[in-house]
């Protein structure tokens, strides 16, 4: 993938730049060879995709392997699920983690119900929190 090419966020290409992110940054963290967690994004009021899907993605590691879907049911859920709004998501997917708008704008939309947590984060590995940035990188 060519780092310095951008995609429109939520497009079907940046979807599949989101799945290359997350599997190599699972294939280059130190996992335990047995883990094992799933992890869903829905974006809850976007347009369906397919007959049965919305916005959002799958993401599995079994055993250490990752595994990715881009599209959801919109009562799809994994061992962490975040629902989000499309707003909420195009918002926070342009701005660093470094920029304090990013952390003002995350708990905005936390305390107004449009991103909404279920399960653990933590249950994903430490990795997850590598991947936001060069996401933002590759975002417009």
């Amino acid at each position: 993938m060519n780092t310095t090419t951008k995609f429109t966020q939520g497009s079907a290409e940046w979807f599949d730049m989101l799945g290359t992110i997350l599997c190599d940054a699972v294939r280059n963290a130190d996992l335990p060879p047995g883990h094992t967690v799933s992890f869903v994004e829905r974006y809850i009021d976007s347009e369906e995709l397919a007959p049965g899907l919305i916005k959002g993605f799958r993401f599995e590691i079994k055993n250490g392997e990752p595994s990715y879907r881009p599209g959801v049911a919109p009562d799809e859920m994994g061992d962490v699920t975040i629902d989000l709004t499309v707003k909420a998501a195009r918002e926070l997917n342009l701005l660093y983690t470094a920029d304090p708008r990013f952390r003002e704008q995350f708990d905005h939309y936390i305390s107004i119900g449009e991103a909404i947590f279920h399960g653990d984060i933590a249950d994903v590995g430490e990795w997850i929190h590598t991947i936001h940035d060069p996401i933002v990188d590759r975002t417009c």
